[in-house]
């Protein structure tokens, strides 16, 4: 279970009975991989809501549970350091961040800074070690990561790249957007050394987290200069960083152009990701879609298609048992059902809704969604609006190609 996962659920405030079972430790690590593997507890139990009634049973519970394939191999690694080669480590450390098992990556990160000697592959762990405390929601500490790393490599791309990560998180996470600008500028002037399509994925990069600081200052007429100026760069660049870029441009553009008030340009910006949906892509990806596709259709004044996109989406989400979206995409349904005055529909989403959410554990979202079915059940349309506010209908779910999107609630988005 991911600490993300863990932060959401300790955010119903004592609603849930949360306990976090923890595997034992292998007797073969030594100390200091004991000591990160507490030191990630300690993160876990610090984002818990503890209250005296319930501490006692919020405290972690021994369990074991048999090793992955990739933590036995880790495993052996440990046992003897010459038994694989460190570039299959370092594959094995990156499935590790992105699956989540944050725990057993910080050990493999650093045993491997405490053996490697290459400068490059030393400071590629640092970013690895970066990023993991970064998904963690720990941002002074991936800052430090990073900067290490900076100090290290002597690689013009992996120095714009640290430059971007820096100004990444001092903007979107810290609000520190002068330090946000003083890393793009360096950035930029570590770009100069690059060429081709290096020079463009890294400056293209750097451009977009301009534009997202020019967001998040509202300055909507420089965050669309410099996600054009982004999108430019990789326009004629396919596969790998450029499509993972191109992706993320797109989208931004997309709700660069809602922000602005341009309904029909941010819908036809978004449909510029349907040759994923006709060539074959996820599942995941297919319901990010159509939720926001049919979300700006209805915004544009296409109701009836809207929502019967908005309801794919919903579908999808069941299918592929992703109960955290499918609550919050039927909920969605219910508002856009109330707001036409279809109480009969808007009883039938709520109820999904409730239902999903007691899937993934939220009793107190389950709650308030049958709290709102039964005044909707119980009184006239007039009585009833006065009383109950579902909300403004939101137009974008998660983020491309994450198979689910859960929101740290400890911080500030």
């Amino acid at each position: 279970m991911s600490l993300q996962f863990i932060s959401y659920l300790s955010s119903q405030k004592g609603n849930i009975d949360l306990q976090v079972h923890v595997g034992e430790v292998p007797t073969s690590w030594d100390e200091e991989c004991k000591l990160l593997r507490d030191e990630l507890l300690q993160m876990w139990t610090k984002n818990l809501h503890e209250t005296e009634e319930n501490e006692e049973r919020k405290k972690p519970v021994n369990k074991n549970r048999s090793l992955s394939s990739d933590e036995k191999t880790a495993l052996s690694w440990f046992q003897n350091r010459e038994s694989m080669h460190a570039y299959d480590m370092e594959e094995i450390i990156q499935r590790f961040v992105m699956g989540g098992n944050y725990e057993a990556a910080l050990t493999l990160i650093q045993g491997g800074i405490h053996t490697v000697c290459d400068k490059e592959r030393l400071a590629t762990l640092w970013m690895k070690k970066g990023l993991v405390y970064a998904f963690c929601g720990n941002y002074s500490k991936a800052i430090v990561c990073y900067k290490h790393l900076f100090s290290l490599s002597t690689s013009p791309q992996k120095r714009t790249a640290t430059c971007m990560y820096l100004a990444l998180l001092s903007s979107k996470r810290l609000d520190q957007e002068d330090e946000a600008q003083s890393w793009i500028e360096k950035g930029l002037q570590e770009a100069v050394m690059l060429e081709g399509k290096e020079a463009d994925i890294e400056k293209g990069w750097l451009y977009n987290v301009r534009a997202l600081s020019a967001f998040r200052e509202k300055n909507y007429r420089e965050a669309l200069q410099y996600s054009q100026a982004a999108l430019k760069r990789i326009m004629n660049h396919q596969a790998g960083d450029a499509l993972h870029l191109k992706i993320n441009v797109i989208s931004n553009l997309s709700v660069l152009f809602e922000k602005m008030g341009l309904s029909e340009k941010a819908l036809t910006t978004w449909q510029k990701f349907e040759q994923f949906i006709t060539h074959g892509t996820t599942a995941a990806f297919s319901k990010t879609y159509y939720f926001r596709l049919g979300a700006l259709q209805v915004a544009s004044g296409q109701q009836k298609e809207g929502i019967a996109y908005i309801t794919r989406a919903y579908e999808i989400a069941k299918r592929i048992d992703d109960v955290f979206h499918a609550a919050f995409i039927a909920q969605e349904l219910a508002i856009y059902a109330y707001n036409d005055d279809d109480f009969a529909q808007t009883v039938h989403w709520l109820e999904h809704s409730a239902s999903m959410a007691l899937e993934f554990g939220d009793e107190a979202f389950a709650s308030l969604q049958e709290r709102r079915t039964k005044l909707v059940q119980q009184n006239e349309s007039m009585i009833m609006k006065q009383e109950l506010d579902l909300g403004s209908p939101i137009t974008k779910i998660g983020r491309p190609f994450y198979p689910i999107h859960i929101p740290n609630p400890l911080i500030q988005q």
